[in-house]
Formats: C-alpha cells, structure tokens, sequence
C-alpha cells in the first residue's frame, strides 16, 4: 500500500523540544511518498516492531512558528536520526557523540566549555572556589539482598547556594530534590515523598546542628575540596539524628531506628515513637515505589550520612564549572509498612541493601552562576528555594532532576 509521508519538527514547551505531531489540525507538510509493507504505516505514531520511532505525521514548529526540519525531530523515516537516541517512541538529543543536534549547544562534553547536558559551561571568576549556584547528582552503589544480589546504583539530588570566604566555604541554601534507585528492583521516593522532605535535613545555615561546611584551594594546577560530613533522617524525628554534626560520630552510636510490630499491619503498633510523616499521606514513614523483580510501596525510615572529598581519581581543574569528587556514604533503613504490589512479590519488599565496598561513590557538582538572577539559575530555579511556595519548589527539583539525570551505571 501507499502511505503519504510528512516531514517532521519540534514543538517547544519551557525551552524543551518535544517529539510531537500537530497533523490532527490540518497542519500536514507533504515531503514524499512511500510504499510500506503489512501493517506498519511510519508516520502513524504508533511504532511497530521494525521501527526504531514513529511520531504522528504533520508539521511542527518552533517558538516563532518557523517550520522545522526533519532532522531535528530525531525521528526520521521512522529511524533515529544522527545524534539522536528514541525509547519508548519519545527522541532526544544523546549527549556525548560529537553531533549537535536539538538544543544542544555543543557536544562532545569536556567538563570546561560544555557540561554533561551538552549546554554550553557558565564560566567561573574564580579557580578554587564552590561560591555559588550549584546541583548536585550525588551517585551511590549498594548490593541488593535479594536474587543475584546485583548492584543498585542510586542519585539523590541537591541544590546548594554557597558562600566562600578565603580556602573556607558554607552552604547558605539548600534543597533536597529526590531519590532514584535503579537495579534489580526500581525503587522511586514518591512526589509527596520528595516534597515532604525538600525542606527537611537542610544543609545550610538554618540547620541548628550544623549546616554543610568545606574547603576548597588550589592545589598543585589543580583544586582540592573537601566537605563536612551531613546528616540526614527521613520518615523519623530530628532526635534520630546527632546533636551536633560536628563531632562525625557512626550511625551505630546513635538510637535504634523506629521499628514496626507488623509491617503489613500499622495498627499493630511496635518502637513507632520517634517515627514521623513527613509527607503527610496517613502512614509513618517516607513512601518508595518499588518496580522491576518487584512491585509495590515501602513506607521506610532511613538515616545516613555523606562527605564529598576530591583524589587522585576524582581531580578537579580550576575554574571548573563541573566536576566530580568522590562520595563516601553509610545508611541504615527500617521498613514501617508494605503496600503490596501483583506478583505476590510483598516478601521481597522487606530485603534492603549494603553499600557497595568495591564501587566508591561519586557527586556531580555543576555551577550555574554567581548570581540568583544569572541566566543558568533562573533557568532552573523557579523563585528563591524557601521562599515561595512548596509547588515553585518541587518544579524547581523536577527541572534539576532532568538537567542532571539519573545515571544507572554501576561502575
């Protein structure tokens, strides 16, 4: 049979480009026709199993209503187009091939001129020095305790406003922006999760045992950095937590964890005094989404602690306005109650995990300016975190979240 083809292009929402057809209003562009065979009709938006992509047919324009080309769809003839990446029928710009594509400003990144998101780097004042804006993807790898005992690679994700002063710096803002762990089971903090605790072990000033401190100067052609080490709790009371962050003690001197009698069976009772719900969602605890070899929801309390430190795997250039440093972590977990999924997997949600002892951790620390008001800042920062509402906040996350992806990599 014969089907009519139609070029292709993007439609933009917030400065995102979006795979997206507007053919259901009329707005068809003829490019060419071809002959398809059985039942696969490219250009239908339904992608069959020989396709890589299929978007609905018609033509797509950019913010000043100039038509856009096929090639920055990253769908074409129902392929990927070069320098594109299409799962799940959505395409995006894949960073890291040396093609500039979409909204990519440069590619390949080379941590100076141009971050892990392909956009070009803000660039620092100084050469040794954390005063600013930054996000941070903080990457940590456990063993699972359950099946092959696999890795699970998790990303918690921050924002941090920070003064320095000389060699010696302090965060000043802050906000916690959510958890993803990735494996052999899935595991997502939920929406009302991360909004519960966005607010919640503050690592800035405002905490009164102690907000997160550090050092960074210049060493040899490099920078050296180092941090406090930060206390958090979610799902239980700030008494979990040390009086003072400063003397570093490990998680085994401090109180036991609330625990429950019967996790399937709140009513039940059990060590619930020192637990709390920060999300507010009637259960104690913070709820996770567990996907993947098993489904459904944990209600945990958890308490852990991280540093960050600069080494000989982990250097840092100056004036760097992205870099790694290592991540050292410990945590400790209490399930309060289990919401089971299908599959008759509901055990299974009560295995937790150990820290990986062979795969250090790592934190990503990308600059967005000197300034609230800095163009990188504003692109990401809804109001001043604090001091708007809880919803200009959590898109606040949601756009740090996308900017610096979950990275499943085990290694």
């Amino acid at each position: 049979m014969v089907v009519r083809r139609f070029s292709l292009g993007r439609f933009f929402i917030g400065g995102a480009a979006l795979a997206w057809g507007l053919g259901a209003l009329g707005l068809p562009s003829c490019a060419e026709d071809q002959a398809l065979h059985g039942a696969s009709k490219c250009g239908d938006g339904v992608r069959q199993p020989e396709e890589e992509c299929d978007v609905l047919a018609g033509a797509l324009v950019d913010p000043d209503g100039n038509p856009l080309k096929p090639k920055d769809t990253g769908c074409v003839q129902c392929k990927e187009a070069p320098g594109w990446r299409c799962r799940d029928n959505v395409c995006k710009e894949f960073c890291g091939d040396g093609k500039i594509v979409g909204d990519e400003e440069c590619d390949p990144p080379n941590g100076d001129d141009c971050n892990t998101s392909c956009r070009l780097s803000v660039v620092k004042k100084d050469p040794c020095s954390l005063a600013g804006h930054w996000i941070l993807r903080q990457t940590d790898f456990s063993v699972a305790n359950i099946g092959t005992k696999g890795v699970q690679t998790s990303s918690n994700w921050f924002y941090w406003e920070v003064a320095q002063k000389g060699d010696e710096w302090e965060v000043v803002n802050s906000l916690f922006c959510g958890i993803v762990v990735t494996g052999n089971a899935n595991v997502k903090l939920s929406d009302i999760g991360t909004r519960g605790l966005m607010h919640k072990n503050r690592q800035d000033q405002s905490n009164p045992r102690g907000g997160r401190k550090g050092v960074m100067r210049v060493q040899g052609d490099g920078c050296y950095m180092k941090s406090s080490r930060h206390y958090f709790i979610r799902g239980g009371k700030d008494d979990l937590l040390p009086a003072s962050f400063a003397a570093e003690p490990d998680l085994e001197t401090l109180g036991p964890l609330p625990v429950a009698n019967d996790v399937y069976d709140p009513s039940k009772g059990g060590m619930l005094e020192l637990a709390d719900d920060p999300d507010g969602d009637g259960l104690l605890g913070v709820p996770f989404e567990v996907t993947g070899l098993i489904n459904g929801t944990r209600s945990a309390v958890q308490r852990d602690w991280s540093a960050y430190e600069s080494d000989a795997t982990h250097a840092i250039a100056q004036f760097s306005a992205e870099f790694v440093a290592r991540s050292d972590f410990k945590n400790q977990e209490k399930i309060l109650h289990l919401q089971c999924g299908s599959g008759g997997t509901c055990p299974l949600l009560e295995a937790g995990s150990t820290p990986s002892l062979d795969r250090p951790g790592r934190v990503l620390f990308r600059y967005l300016g000197d300034k609230l008001d800095s163009p990188a800042v504003r692109a990401l920062v809804v109001e001043f975190p604090g001091g708007g509402s809880d919803d200009d906040d959590f898109e606040t996350c949601s756009r740090i979240r996308a900017a610096l992806p979950h990275d499943p990599a085990s290694k």
